[in-house]
């Protein structure tokens, strides 16, 4: 094939766009959007700065909320910068250099090492996959789709994602359709939660939106059974508290129902649903290789049976070495009743001993 041969005609006050936002931006992105770009680019460097969302829409044959939906995209890719007055009209727009990307290898598969048991994970798609994705009509419905139910346009991270799920999980469009909107109605609208909801699915072998309602519904069940149990109620777990969960159930090895017990407990100590607290607790249990509900009883018993002979061996103690009161501590005289009684008798016995204390004080 013959190269093309062009020249050029442009003057000194022609467009000028960035040569790294041709090689790294432009290939990925939607067509509509690079023209709101050039066309903010124009106005920029020709010094119009009267340019509104709805000049650009009337420009381009297209709708005001198309325009927001570019600039918001811009924005997320970090080539401009803007502010939306309370009424949501765009006030100051401020256009930045394309920051330099990280260069992207080929995305080669390596084997996994043998004995390795590694999650699959989402990567970064070259901007030439990144734009032949965007032009795969399902993968259009797809990210139309998906954008309606996360509100904002989508990042080249977050179509990635979306591919990954697609192409390499094997879900269908109708199963990603339902993620998304699951993960949305549980108010969680990370990309990243999202990914993780996912790769849970594809190890449970969930490929159908029947499996998954049924997986959801057991998981809804479950996990707001913890959050009851901790007096926590009108909302749904957030990541971290999922993150706790999870590690009870998966790295700790328990069923809901002792994580429930804990969590009981957790308030009945503390008077609040701490999960660092419900933590401490279960992370002894797991120490103590606690399985059921009835090894906690045994430790219980235990516990009490230690605590028992504890206040046993205090009390004997406290028995053994406990002080004499003060009618004890006296000094108890050794009386001859006999004597005293014939001294009293005799007065000359008794003035015998006065006259002999008389003279000892004296001698003293």
């Amino acid at each position: 094939m013959n190269a093309i041969r062009f020249s050029s005609r442009m003057g000194p006050r022609d467009l000028v766009v960035p040569a790294r936002f041709v090689e790294q931006y432009m290939p990925g992105a939607h067509g509509e959007f690079v023209k709101i770009y050039l066309l903010l680019l124009s106005a920029a460097q020709e010094g119009d700065s009267a340019l509104t969302p709805a000049q650009i829409a009337d420009r381009l044959l297209i709708t005001e909320n198309d325009v927001l939906r570019a600039l918001r995209y811009w924005q997320s890719e970090g080539l401009l910068e803007f502010t939306l007055s309370e009424d949501g009209t765009v006030t100051d727009l401020f256009l930045l250099d394309p920051p330099v990307r990280e260069s992207i290898a080929p995305e080669i598969a390596l084997p996994d090492s043998p004995g390795t048991d590694k999650k699959p994970a989402s990567r970064r798609l070259s901007p030439q996959h990144l734009n032949a994705v965007r032009q795969d009509p399902v993968m259009m419905q797809l990210l139309f789709l998906a954008e309606k139910y996360l509100g904002k346009t989508l990042t080249a991270s977050d179509v990635s994602k979306i591919f990954f799920f697609y192409d390499e999980l094997k879900m269908t469009p109708d199963l990603i359709e339902y993620l998304i909107e699951y993960c949305v109605t549980h108010n969680h609208r990370s990309m990243r939660y999202i990914e993780t909801v996912a790769t849970a699915w594809a190890e449970k072998g969930i490929r159908e939106v029947s499996d998954a309602k049924k997986e959801s519904t057991r998981y809804t069940r479950e996990y707001y059974s913890v959050l009851k149990a901790l007096g926590i109620t009108n909302r749904s777990p957030v990541e971290e508290e999922i993150a706790y969960i999870d590690t009870w159930t998966d790295q700790y090895g328990f069923d809901f129902s002792i994580i429930c017990e804990a969590c009981t407990r957790t308030v009945m100590k503390t008077g609040q649903g701490s999960f660092p607290y419900a933590d401490r607790i279960l992370s002894d249990w797991k120490k103590q290789n606690v399985r059921t509900l009835d090894d906690i009883k045994k430790l219980d018993q235990q516990f009490q049976s230690r605590r028992e002979k504890g206040v046993e061996k205090a009390r004997g103690t406290v028995r053994k070495d406990k002080p004499q009161n003060r009618f004890n501590n006296f000094h108890q005289r050794d009386y001859n009743f006999d004597e005293v009684e014939k001294s009293l008798l005799n007065p000359r016995n008794t003035a015998i001993q006065e006259n002999a204390s008389d003279t000892t004080e004296c001698t003293v």
